[in-house]
């Protein structure tokens, strides 16, 4: 019976690290797709100044739309790695909204050059273009938080009941989203349909950021928020100490 019972544990892990594996595939391949997008026309040489200086600055447009994005991504796959930190199981309904979730981020290598390469048409083209850009990622915070949820409401079967668990979630953001990205979306769909400026969705977009970041540093202030690299640079320092110091006495 010992023997039954770890070959199913070893079956299940290995179905586990299936699931996890085969999200992290995703994600590098969407980044993969997006990059392909970065490029120069061909026989550049033969371009006139006017045309080169053109070229250069869409490509500069699509770089910064990539760098975006890309950092988007990668929030959304530390989120997911979150998610399933403490997963023991797994079940059809949660597979489920783990390929819906697949689904909404397989979307951003279409979305990208809608907002990159739309530059020069007219404001309500290019109005829809960003309402469709901010609706997809509106998608993939609200299957994310969808997951956080089912996975709360099956703690202890699917995932280990810790009691650090809704913390590391950051259960009070998520509820949050689950009630105010559909809200988001709709409104976001109300400006296209009665043709007003871009300028009202990118207004949404980042008062969604700002509010956000601002009730996570509330809630939870030992998660607070910021640039990657400052977050990189912070874990090094709490990680050597002592070497900082003695550098700084050196000197």
């Amino acid at each position: 019976m010992n023997i039954k019972h770890e070959e199913e544990e070893i079956k299940k892990e290995f179905q586990l690290e299936r699931v996890i594996l085969f999200t992290d595939a995703v994600f590098a391949i969407i980044i993969t797709i997006m990059v392909l997008d970065l490029k120069l026309p061909e026989r550049i040489s033969e371009l006139k100044d006017t045309e080169l200086n053109h070229a250069y600055k869409q490509l500069i447009f699509k770089f910064t739309g990539y760098v975006i994005t890309f950092a988007l991504v990668a929030r959304f796959w530390m989120v997911h790695l979150k998610l399933f930190k403490y997963l023991i199981d797994y079940d059809k309904i949660l597979l489920v909204f783990n390929l819906v979730f697949i689904f909404t981020i397989s979307l951003f290598p279409f979305a990208v050059p809608l907002i990159t390469g739309n530059i020069h048409m007219e404001s309500d083209i290019y109005s829809w273009s960003l309402a469709i850009y901010a609706c997809i990622v509106y998608s993939v915070v609200f299957m994310q938080a969808l997951i956080a949820s089912y996975l709360i409401l099956k703690r202890g079967i699917l995932v280990t009941d810790s009691p650090l668990l809704e913390e590391n979630l950051q259960w009070k953001i998520q509820k949050i989203n689950l009630f105010v990205i559909p809200v988001l979306v709709i409104t976001v769909l109300t400006f296209n349909y009665f043709q007003l400026n871009y300028w009202y969705t990118i207004a949404t977009i980042a008062a969604y950021g700002i509010i956000s970041g601002k009730l996570t540093n509330r809630f939870y202030p030992e998660h607070k928020q910021g640039l990657l690299i400052v977050r990189l640079f912070r874990t090094i320092k709490a990680t050597h100490p002592k070497q900082a110091i003695t550098v700084k006495s050196k000197k």
